[in-house]
């Protein structure tokens, strides 16, 4: 697994020569299935390990005094960019109208990244903390776009529609992606900072809870199918956590509790490498 991907990430970014072959959060090679009981199917096997899935395409990067999407598809080099001042308005579920840089204040970097997908109606891949003073150049040395620091609804619907159009948060990303989230961190906020970078990816927890066992030294992203779709939700799971190993279950999906009869698509078992790479992304930036 991977141990650094925020800092492989920024790296990747800001250096404008392999922006487009680099840009892409690291992926882990060797998927390590599983080990909790509660995870076996029926004949005890453990669930079989899996890649994760396809190509992302939308980074948030966060500065200092600054905020920026990058925006990249596979390989290629990155086509856009949106600056974002940190005193642009939004609108955060359960906070009321603050800007990017209160966002940021109050809850870090999950929060801010809520508060741009929620501001923007799109879903956020990956997101990073970055020292540098200033976004890293795009390639063929493109200028940033840039929104208004109070928005209108018409304002971000050009914008998305010209830039963002495959991000946006409809169909599956929208309604087909509901996480069981275990936490098993031993942090008192690491399920609230991965709801919201979950959301920020379009995900929807449907259930949380502690894990059984105590403490956990890694996240598994366990999905129920081995199906191609639900592979690329383990692997866009695991995108947006930034850390964690996927693997298939041999046993059914869960219901989730909050609504009879829902099942989840995914359960997410936090570990304590969530809160690691966190607390790393900030000690990164100076925060």
């Amino acid at each position: 697994m991977i141990r650094h991907p925020y800092r492989r990430l920024v790296a990747a970014l800001i250096a404008p020569a392999v922006l487009g072959a680099a840009c892409g959060s690291p992926r882990p090679r060797g998927m390590a299935p599983p080990s909790s009981g509660a995870l076996r199917g029926a004949s005890g096997t453990s669930p079989a390990a899996i890649s994760p899935s396809a190509s992302t395409h939308v980074s948030l990067l966060i500065g200092p005094s600054w905020l920026a999407l990058v925006v990249t598809g596979g390989s290629e080099p990155a086509r856009y960019g949106l600056a974002l001042s940190p005193q642009t308005s939004a609108q955060v579920p359960g906070y009321g109208s603050l800007t990017l840089e209160q966002a940021r204040a109050r809850g870090g970097r999950p929060l801010a990244a809520a508060a741009v997908s929620g501001l923007l109606g799109i879903a956020i891949d990956r997101s990073a903390n970055v020292a540098d003073p200033s976004p890293p150049q795009l390639a063929g040395g493109a200028a940033y776009d840039r929104l208004p620091l109070r928005p209108t609804p018409s304002d971000v619907q050009a914008l998305v529609s010209a830039h963002l159009a495959g991000a946006r948060l409809t169909g599956e990303r929208a309604f087909g992606r509901r996480v069981e989230l275990r936490d098993s961190t031993g942090s008192t906020t690491a399920a609230r900072q991965a709801s919201l970078l979950l959301a920020a990816s379009g995900f929807v927890t449907a259930r949380q809870a502690p894990a059984a066992g105590g403490v956990s030294a890694t996240t598994r992203i366990v999905v129920y199918s081995g199906t191609e779709a639900s592979k690329r939700i383990g692997g866009e799971a695991t995108e947006a956590l930034g850390t964690g190993t996927v693997a298939v279950s041999g046993q059914a999906a869960p219901q989730s509790s909050s609504q009879s009869g829902l099942v989840v698509d995914v359960t997410v078992i936090l570990g304590s490498d969530f809160v690691g790479q966190a607390n790393e992304s900030q000690a990164d930036n100076g925060t």
